[in-house]
């Protein structure tokens, strides 16, 4: 009978102390855990980037209030969309750059007069500038769509990370918060590390229905990398 009011009291402790730590610090403690007992599976389902630290103890040192951002998927979804359209815009000044470049490269190869033939030199010479310009143009377009398609799969996989959802997403509102949680790491060694863990929670919304979604773990770094990125 003791063992038992003792393991109830135990399990009542437990219950409290998790309903009073904030949701960042039960995230990064769960993530202790896991590294603890090397469990690879659960570290990549909570990280983004999973590291795993060999470490004696941690204790969460500062784990400041989720500040709310803009939900990226419906921007990166509208960029997307108008990249594509100035791709195709632009694809096509390129094409007709090249057209005019090639019409005169035909008319020179017949022109014989040596007057003609110097005027159309510089005509071919100002045509290769103009085609030049115009395909850089449609590059740096093509490289702008290629990030923002590369950014738009990264926040699919986030989303879904957090709250399961990949599909459909266009038809939900929803909200991003990132939280920054510091937290001071006793190495093997002694040696004491400061370490940021950058956390990220989405929650959805279709119609009246809210799916609140879990935090997972963006980054883990140094507080020396995390100053420096800044």
């Amino acid at each position: 009978m003791k063992k038992s009011i003792l393991a109830i009291t135990l399990f009542t402790l437990l219950i409290l102390l998790v309903s009073c730590s904030k949701p960042g610090e039960v995230t990064v403690s769960k993530y202790f855990q896991a590294m603890a007992h090397n469990d690879k599976d659960t570290m990549a389902a909570m990280a983004v980037e999973p590291k795993d630290l060999e470490y004696k103890s941690y204790k969460v040192s500062v784990a400041v209030e989720p500040e709310k951002k803009d939900f990226e998927y419906p921007i990166l979804t509208e960029e997307k969309k108008k990249l594509e359209k100035e791709k195709e815009a632009q694809g096509a000044k390129a094409l007709e750059a090249k057209y005019a470049l090639e019409d005169l490269n035909d008319a020179m190869s017949e022109t014989r007069r040596g007057s003609r033939k110097s005027e159309a030199q510089q005509q071919i010479k100002d045509a290769e500038t103009a085609y030049k310009a115009e395909e850089d143009k449609y590059k740096e377009v093509v490289k702008k769509l290629n990030d923002t398609k590369k950014k738009l799969g990264l926040e699919i996989d986030m989303i879904k990370m957090c709250t399961g959802v990949d599909q459909d997403i266009d038809l939900y509102e929803g909200e991003t918060f990132i939280q920054k949680v510091d937290v001071k790491v006793t190495l093997l060694n002694g040696q004491e590390k400061d370490y940021v863990f950058m956390l990220r929670q989405s929650n959805l919304k279709l119609q009246e229905k809210t799916f609140k979604g879990r935090s997972i773990i963006l980054k883990i770094m140094t507080a020396e990398e995390f100053s420096a990125e800044k």
